[in-house]
């Protein structure tokens, strides 16, 4: 199902699931730095970027934004 279908479901309010993925993939990223396998600049960049994108991801597959065209990846 896509994302915004199971928020649907549960009833959850994006922002609430934003903020969730944003603290999940924090935590990802600190424990890679922890077990050295990123540095802490790449962490802090990573971390900073997470904050920038409104939707919380790359790109806009989100309801009413799918890649149209058969699924080409092109969106217009």
């Amino acid at each position: 199902k896509p994302v915004w279908a199971v928020l649907d479901e549960y009833k959850v309010e994006f922002s609430v699931f934003q903020t969730k993925m944003i603290e999940k993939r924090s935590t990802a990223v600190n424990q890679a730095v922890s077990d050295g396998k990123i540095t802490q600049a790449q962490a802090d960049f990573m971390i900073e970027r997470m904050g920038q994108n409104p939707r919380g991801f790359r790109g806009g597959h989100g309801r009413g934004h799918g890649r149209g065209f058969g699924g080409n990846g092109q969106n217009f």
